[in-house]
Protein backbone atom coordinates (compact mmCIF):
# COMPACT_ATOMS: atom_id res chain seq x y z
CA UNK A 1 0.00 0.00 0.00
CA UNK A 2 1.10 3.56 -0.64
CA UNK A 3 2.34 5.55 2.34
CA UNK A 4 -0.02 8.34 1.21
CA UNK A 5 -3.14 6.23 1.89
CA UNK A 6 -4.76 6.34 5.31
CA UNK A 7 -6.41 2.98 6.01
CA UNK A 8 -8.05 2.40 9.37
CA UNK A 9 -7.98 -1.21 10.53
CA UNK A 10 -9.84 -0.44 13.75
CA UNK A 11 -10.71 2.75 15.66
CA UNK A 12 -7.41 4.41 16.47
CA UNK A 13 -5.39 1.84 14.54
CA UNK A 14 -3.71 3.44 11.52
CA UNK A 15 -1.18 0.98 10.09
CA UNK A 16 -0.24 1.86 6.53
CA UNK A 17 1.47 5.26 6.80
CA UNK A 18 5.14 4.65 7.68
CA UNK A 19 5.71 8.11 9.14
CA UNK A 20 2.69 7.86 11.42
CA UNK A 21 3.84 4.45 12.65
CA UNK A 22 7.33 5.82 13.34
CA UNK A 23 6.13 8.89 15.23
CA UNK A 24 3.56 6.91 17.23
CA UNK A 25 6.27 4.43 18.26
CA UNK A 26 8.61 7.21 19.39
CA UNK A 27 5.83 8.87 21.36
CA UNK A 28 4.82 5.57 23.00
CA UNK A 29 8.42 4.88 24.02
CA UNK A 30 8.93 8.38 25.43
CA UNK A 31 5.64 8.17 27.30
CA UNK A 32 6.57 4.76 28.76
CA UNK A 33 9.90 6.23 29.96
CA UNK A 34 8.10 9.17 31.58
CA UNK A 35 9.41 11.76 29.08
CA UNK A 36 6.02 13.40 28.62
CA UNK A 37 7.36 16.58 26.99
CA UNK A 38 9.18 14.53 24.37
CA UNK A 39 6.10 12.31 23.91
CA UNK A 40 3.97 15.42 23.29
CA UNK A 41 6.50 16.61 20.72
CA UNK A 42 6.18 13.35 18.78
CA UNK A 43 2.37 13.38 19.18
CA UNK A 44 2.27 16.89 17.70
CA UNK A 45 4.41 15.78 14.76
CA UNK A 46 2.10 12.77 14.25
CA UNK A 47 -0.97 15.03 14.29
CA UNK A 48 0.63 17.33 11.71
CA UNK A 49 1.23 14.27 9.53
CA UNK A 50 -2.42 13.26 10.07
CA UNK A 51 -3.49 16.73 8.87
CA UNK A 52 -1.59 16.15 5.62
CA UNK A 53 -3.17 12.74 5.14
CA UNK A 54 -6.64 14.07 6.00
CA UNK A 55 -6.38 16.70 3.27
CA UNK A 56 -5.44 14.02 0.75
CA UNK A 57 -8.32 11.80 1.88
CA UNK A 58 -10.72 14.75 1.57
CA UNK A 59 -9.57 15.23 -2.01
CA UNK A 60 -9.94 11.52 -2.73
CA UNK A 61 -13.44 11.48 -1.25
CA UNK A 62 -14.45 14.57 -3.24
CA UNK A 63 -13.28 12.92 -6.45
CA UNK A 64 -15.02 9.69 -5.52
CA UNK A 65 -18.25 11.59 -4.78
CA UNK A 66 -18.15 13.25 -8.20
CA UNK A 67 -17.46 9.92 -9.88
CA UNK A 68 -20.38 8.26 -8.11
CA UNK A 69 -22.72 11.10 -9.02
CA UNK A 70 -21.62 10.95 -12.66
CA UNK A 71 -22.14 7.18 -12.80
CA UNK A 72 -25.55 7.64 -11.18
CA UNK A 73 -26.55 10.23 -13.75
CA UNK A 74 -25.56 7.84 -16.53
CA UNK A 75 -27.98 5.25 -15.16
CA UNK A 76 -30.61 7.99 -14.72
CA UNK A 77 -30.31 9.05 -18.36
CA UNK A 78 -30.80 5.42 -19.39
CA UNK A 79 -33.93 5.28 -17.21
CA UNK A 80 -35.40 8.42 -18.75
CA UNK A 81 -34.94 7.07 -22.27
CA UNK A 82 -36.43 3.70 -21.29
CA UNK A 83 -39.59 5.46 -20.05
CA UNK A 84 -40.00 7.07 -23.47
CA UNK A 85 -40.13 3.56 -24.93
CA UNK A 86 -42.55 2.30 -22.24
CA UNK A 87 -39.77 0.00 -21.03
CA UNK A 88 -40.64 0.38 -17.37
CA UNK A 89 -38.72 -2.68 -16.08
CA UNK A 90 -35.47 -1.24 -17.45
CA UNK A 91 -36.37 2.22 -16.14
CA UNK A 92 -36.97 0.87 -12.65
CA UNK A 93 -33.71 -1.10 -12.72
CA UNK A 94 -31.69 1.92 -13.87
CA UNK A 95 -33.26 4.27 -11.33
CA UNK A 96 -32.39 1.71 -8.66
CA UNK A 97 -28.78 1.51 -9.82
CA UNK A 98 -28.59 5.32 -9.93
CA UNK A 99 -29.83 5.45 -6.33
CA UNK A 100 -27.20 2.95 -5.19
CA UNK A 101 -24.43 5.11 -6.65
CA UNK A 102 -25.43 8.32 -4.86
CA UNK A 103 -27.04 7.03 -1.65
CA UNK A 104 -23.94 7.81 0.48
CA UNK A 105 -22.98 10.99 -1.32
CA UNK A 106 -26.00 13.16 -2.16
CA UNK A 107 -29.22 13.06 -0.13
CA UNK A 108 -31.25 15.08 -2.63
CA UNK A 109 -30.30 12.91 -5.61
CA UNK A 110 -30.85 9.77 -3.54
CA UNK A 111 -34.42 10.88 -2.81
CA UNK A 112 -35.05 11.76 -6.46
CA UNK A 113 -33.73 8.47 -7.83
CA UNK A 114 -35.56 6.28 -5.28
CA UNK A 115 -38.76 8.22 -5.98
CA UNK A 116 -38.37 7.77 -9.74
CA UNK A 117 -37.72 4.06 -9.24
CA UNK A 118 -41.07 3.84 -7.48
CA UNK A 119 -42.74 5.82 -10.29
CA UNK A 120 -41.38 3.39 -12.90
CA UNK A 121 -42.64 0.40 -10.94
CA UNK A 122 -46.03 2.07 -10.58
CA UNK A 123 -46.17 2.71 -14.33
CA UNK A 124 -45.18 -0.91 -14.97
CA UNK A 125 -48.00 -2.12 -12.76
CA UNK A 126 -50.50 0.38 -14.13
CA UNK A 127 -49.87 0.04 -17.85
CA UNK A 128 -48.86 -3.62 -18.02
CA UNK A 129 -51.37 -5.05 -15.54
CA UNK A 130 -48.68 -6.22 -13.10
CA UNK A 131 -50.11 -6.11 -9.58
CA UNK A 132 -46.84 -7.36 -8.12
CA UNK A 133 -45.09 -4.31 -9.56
CA UNK A 134 -47.72 -2.08 -7.95
CA UNK A 135 -47.01 -3.60 -4.54
CA UNK A 136 -43.28 -3.23 -5.14
CA UNK A 137 -43.86 0.41 -6.08
CA UNK A 138 -45.73 1.02 -2.83
CA UNK A 139 -42.82 -0.46 -0.85
CA UNK A 140 -40.34 1.67 -2.82
CA UNK A 141 -42.36 4.82 -2.22
CA UNK A 142 -42.08 3.92 1.47
CA UNK A 143 -38.29 3.86 1.13
CA UNK A 144 -38.38 7.23 -0.64
CA UNK A 145 -40.62 8.67 2.07
CA UNK A 146 -37.94 7.90 4.68
CA UNK A 147 -35.53 10.11 2.72
CA UNK A 148 -37.90 13.09 2.61
CA UNK A 149 -38.41 15.63 5.38
CA UNK A 150 -41.67 14.81 7.11
CA UNK A 151 -44.59 17.08 6.13
CA UNK A 152 -42.51 18.73 3.39
CA UNK A 153 -43.78 19.21 -0.17
CA UNK A 154 -41.71 16.21 -1.29
CA UNK A 155 -43.21 14.12 1.50
CA UNK A 156 -46.74 15.12 0.45
CA UNK A 157 -46.05 14.46 -3.24
CA UNK A 158 -44.75 10.98 -2.44
CA UNK A 159 -47.84 10.27 -0.35
CA UNK A 160 -49.99 11.42 -3.27
CA UNK A 161 -48.09 9.14 -5.66
CA UNK A 162 -48.45 6.27 -3.19
CA UNK A 163 -52.18 6.95 -3.10
CA UNK A 164 -52.33 6.75 -6.89
CA UNK A 165 -50.65 3.34 -6.81
CA UNK A 166 -52.91 2.03 -4.05
CA UNK A 167 -55.90 3.33 -6.05
CA UNK A 168 -54.81 1.53 -9.22
CA UNK A 169 -54.32 -1.68 -7.26
CA UNK A 170 -57.65 -1.26 -5.49
CA UNK A 171 -59.55 -0.84 -8.76
CA UNK A 172 -58.47 -4.38 -9.68
CA UNK A 173 -59.54 -5.95 -6.39
CA UNK A 174 -62.96 -6.79 -5.04
CA UNK A 175 -62.09 -5.87 -1.44
CA UNK A 176 -61.82 -2.28 -0.30
CA UNK A 177 -58.55 -2.40 1.69
CA UNK A 178 -56.27 -0.97 -1.01
CA UNK A 179 -58.68 1.84 -1.83
CA UNK A 180 -58.89 2.70 1.86
CA UNK A 181 -55.09 2.88 1.91
CA UNK A 182 -55.31 5.25 -1.07
CA UNK A 183 -57.76 7.50 0.77
CA UNK A 184 -55.47 7.58 3.81
CA UNK A 185 -52.47 8.51 1.63
CA UNK A 186 -54.37 11.34 -0.09
CA UNK A 187 -55.62 12.66 3.23
CA UNK A 188 -52.02 12.68 4.49
CA UNK A 189 -50.94 14.66 1.44
CA UNK A 190 -53.78 17.13 1.93
CA UNK A 191 -52.49 18.03 5.40
CA UNK A 192 -49.63 19.72 3.52
CA UNK A 193 -51.23 20.48 0.14
CA UNK A 194 -53.86 22.87 1.43
CA UNK A 195 -55.62 25.27 -0.89
CA UNK A 196 -53.95 28.19 0.86
CA UNK A 197 -50.47 26.67 0.54
CA UNK A 198 -50.73 25.40 -3.04
CA UNK A 199 -54.10 25.62 -4.78
CA UNK A 200 -52.89 23.70 -7.84
CA UNK A 201 -51.60 20.67 -5.91
CA UNK A 202 -54.57 20.81 -3.57
CA UNK A 203 -56.94 20.53 -6.54
CA UNK A 204 -55.01 17.64 -8.07
CA UNK A 205 -54.83 15.65 -4.83
CA UNK A 206 -58.48 16.38 -4.08
CA UNK A 207 -59.32 15.02 -7.52
CA UNK A 208 -57.35 11.85 -6.81
CA UNK A 209 -59.12 11.45 -3.46
CA UNK A 210 -62.47 11.76 -5.22
CA UNK A 211 -61.54 8.95 -7.62
CA UNK A 212 -60.63 6.63 -4.73
CA UNK A 213 -63.92 7.47 -3.03
CA UNK A 214 -65.69 6.79 -6.32
CA UNK A 215 -64.29 3.27 -6.56
CA UNK A 216 -65.12 2.64 -2.92
CA UNK A 217 -68.63 3.78 -3.74
CA UNK A 218 -68.71 1.31 -6.62
CA UNK A 219 -68.32 -1.51 -4.07
CA UNK A 220 -71.10 -0.24 -1.81
CA UNK A 221 -74.84 0.06 -2.14
CA UNK A 222 -76.37 3.50 -2.37
CA UNK A 223 -74.67 6.69 -3.46
CA UNK A 224 -73.09 8.13 -0.29
CA UNK A 225 -69.46 7.57 -1.32
CA UNK A 226 -70.17 8.59 -4.90
CA UNK A 227 -71.80 11.81 -3.77
CA UNK A 228 -68.86 12.45 -1.44
CA UNK A 229 -66.59 12.02 -4.44
CA UNK A 230 -68.66 14.44 -6.48
CA UNK A 231 -68.60 16.91 -3.60
CA UNK A 232 -64.81 16.77 -3.56
CA UNK A 233 -64.87 18.31 -7.02
CA UNK A 234 -67.06 21.25 -6.06
CA UNK A 235 -64.25 23.79 -5.84
CA UNK A 236 -61.33 21.93 -7.37
CA UNK A 237 -61.75 23.09 -11.00
CA UNK A 238 -61.81 26.72 -9.88
CA UNK A 239 -58.44 26.26 -8.16
CA UNK A 240 -56.76 24.98 -11.33
CA UNK A 241 -55.57 27.42 -14.01
CA UNK A 242 -56.51 25.93 -17.38
CA UNK A 243 -54.07 28.15 -19.28
CA UNK A 244 -51.12 27.72 -16.92
CA UNK A 245 -51.59 23.99 -16.20
CA UNK A 246 -53.59 22.61 -19.13
CA UNK A 247 -52.67 18.93 -18.68
CA UNK A 248 -53.42 18.94 -14.95
CA UNK A 249 -56.69 20.74 -15.61
CA UNK A 250 -57.54 18.11 -18.20
CA UNK A 251 -56.80 15.28 -15.75
CA UNK A 252 -59.10 16.91 -13.20
CA UNK A 253 -61.89 17.17 -15.77
CA UNK A 254 -61.38 13.54 -16.72
CA UNK A 255 -61.62 12.44 -13.08
CA UNK A 256 -64.76 14.52 -12.63
CA UNK A 257 -66.21 12.81 -15.69
CA UNK A 258 -65.47 9.38 -14.19
CA UNK A 259 -67.31 10.22 -10.96
CA UNK A 260 -70.29 11.66 -12.82
CA UNK A 261 -70.43 8.60 -15.09
CA UNK A 262 -70.50 6.16 -12.18
CA UNK A 263 -73.05 8.26 -10.29
CA UNK A 264 -75.17 8.56 -13.43
CA UNK A 265 -75.09 4.80 -13.97
CA UNK A 266 -75.99 4.17 -10.32
CA UNK A 267 -78.93 6.58 -10.27
CA UNK A 268 -80.07 6.25 -13.89
CA UNK A 269 -79.97 10.04 -14.20
CA UNK A 270 -79.22 10.95 -17.84
CA UNK A 271 -78.30 14.51 -16.85
CA UNK A 272 -75.32 13.18 -14.90
CA UNK A 273 -74.28 11.09 -17.91
CA UNK A 274 -74.42 14.19 -20.12
CA UNK A 275 -72.31 16.06 -17.56
CA UNK A 276 -69.85 13.15 -17.58
CA UNK A 277 -69.58 13.32 -21.37
CA UNK A 278 -69.16 17.10 -21.24
CA UNK A 279 -66.39 16.84 -18.61
CA UNK A 280 -64.43 14.34 -20.71
CA UNK A 281 -64.99 16.42 -23.85
CA UNK A 282 -63.55 19.40 -21.97
CA UNK A 283 -60.58 17.24 -20.95
CA UNK A 284 -59.96 16.41 -24.62
CA UNK A 285 -59.53 20.12 -25.39
CA UNK A 286 -56.22 20.08 -23.54
CA UNK A 287 -55.23 16.40 -23.31
CA UNK A 288 -54.27 16.28 -26.95
CA UNK A 289 -52.79 13.22 -28.58
CA UNK A 290 -49.50 14.92 -29.46
CA UNK A 291 -48.91 16.22 -25.92
CA UNK A 292 -50.17 13.31 -23.80
CA UNK A 293 -51.13 10.32 -25.97
CA UNK A 294 -52.15 7.88 -23.22
CA UNK A 295 -54.04 10.53 -21.25
CA UNK A 296 -55.79 11.52 -24.47
CA UNK A 297 -56.73 7.88 -25.07
CA UNK A 298 -58.13 7.57 -21.53
CA UNK A 299 -60.23 10.70 -22.00
CA UNK A 300 -61.51 9.37 -25.37
CA UNK A 301 -62.42 6.07 -23.69
CA UNK A 302 -64.27 7.74 -20.83
CA UNK A 303 -66.02 10.09 -23.25
CA UNK A 304 -67.10 7.09 -25.34
CA UNK A 305 -68.35 5.19 -22.29
CA UNK A 306 -70.41 8.16 -21.10
CA UNK A 307 -71.97 8.47 -24.56
CA UNK A 308 -72.69 4.73 -24.73
CA UNK A 309 -74.42 4.75 -21.35
CA UNK A 310 -76.32 7.90 -22.29
CA UNK A 311 -77.52 6.25 -25.52
CA UNK A 312 -78.95 3.36 -23.54
CA UNK A 313 -80.99 5.78 -21.47
CA UNK A 314 -82.17 7.86 -24.46
CA UNK A 315 -85.87 7.66 -25.25
CA UNK A 316 -85.68 9.01 -28.79
CA UNK A 317 -84.01 8.37 -32.12
CA UNK A 318 -80.90 10.29 -31.08
CA UNK A 319 -79.52 7.17 -29.40
CA UNK A 320 -78.18 5.78 -32.68
CA UNK A 321 -76.26 8.96 -33.40
CA UNK A 322 -74.86 8.99 -29.88
CA UNK A 323 -73.70 5.38 -30.22
CA UNK A 324 -71.99 6.18 -33.52
CA UNK A 325 -70.05 8.92 -31.78
CA UNK A 326 -69.16 6.54 -28.94
CA UNK A 327 -67.85 3.94 -31.40
CA UNK A 328 -65.77 6.59 -33.12
CA UNK A 329 -64.25 7.63 -29.77
CA UNK A 330 -63.46 4.03 -28.77
CA UNK A 331 -61.79 3.44 -32.15
CA UNK A 332 -59.74 6.60 -31.71
CA UNK A 333 -58.60 5.54 -28.24
CA UNK A 334 -57.42 2.17 -29.56
CA UNK A 335 -54.96 3.93 -31.83
CA UNK A 336 -52.90 4.65 -28.70
CA UNK A 337 -54.23 1.96 -26.36
CA UNK A 338 -52.47 -0.80 -28.24
CA UNK A 339 -52.00 -4.33 -26.98
CA UNK A 340 -48.23 -3.89 -27.01
CA UNK A 341 -48.15 -0.61 -25.05
CA UNK A 342 -50.93 -1.06 -22.51
CA UNK A 343 -52.42 -4.55 -22.76
CA UNK A 344 -54.87 -4.24 -19.86
CA UNK A 345 -56.27 -0.90 -21.09
CA UNK A 346 -56.40 -2.29 -24.64
CA UNK A 347 -58.47 -5.26 -23.48
CA UNK A 348 -60.87 -3.12 -21.48
CA UNK A 349 -61.37 -0.71 -24.37
CA UNK A 350 -61.94 -3.55 -26.85
CA UNK A 351 -64.52 -5.00 -24.46
CA UNK A 352 -66.34 -1.69 -24.15
CA UNK A 353 -66.30 -1.23 -27.92
CA UNK A 354 -67.73 -4.73 -28.38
Amino acid sequence: CSADLLIVDKPGGVKTDVELVRLAGLADRAQDEGAIDLALKFRAQASARADELSAKVDETEANLRQDRIQIGETYAEHARTAVLNFDFPTAAEMWGKAYEQVAKWDDKLALTYKWREADALSDLGGFKGDNGALQQAIDTYGDALKLATERSDDWANIRNATGNTWSTLGQRQSEAASLEQAVAAYEDALTVKTREHDAHDWAGTTSNLAVALMYLGQREEGTDKLEAAQQSFTDAPDAMDKEAQPLDWGHLQGNLGSVLLMLGDRTGNPDLLRQAADANKAALEVLTRDKAPLDWALAETDYAQALADLAQSAQDRSSGKILDEAIHAFDAALEERTQQKVPLDWAMTEDSLG
